[in-house]
């Protein structure tokens, strides 16, 4: 699995805070901005809307591409998000 440098990518968090209600908790967080791989398995992370100084390594298991998918709607193109798994084939 390869991730691109400078591409954003959501980041998957299962841990609850204390407090929070399992049924309003949402597991991918970001988009999050790929700066580098440190290693084969690991990447270096930022938040997208955050300051860049802040940052995360982690594993590429907790990691999902985040692709936008163009749509029409009266004659306009119109950003919609598009999350989809990845797969070893893509």
């Amino acid at each position: 699995m390869f991730f691109p440098a400078w591409g954003p990518s959501f980041l998957y968090n299962p841990a609850l805070k204390p407090g929070e209600a399992a049924k309003f908790h949402l597991e991918w967080k970001g988009p999050y901005l790929v700066l580098q791989k440190v290693t084969e398995v690991t990447y270096k992370i930022s938040k997208l809307d955050g300051p860049r100084n802040v940052s995360k390594i982690v594993h590429f298991n907790n990691l999902k591409l985040y692709k936008r998918k163009e749509t029409k709607c009266d004659g306009k193109v119109t950003p919609e998000v598009l999350i989809t798994p990845l797969s070893d084939n893509n």
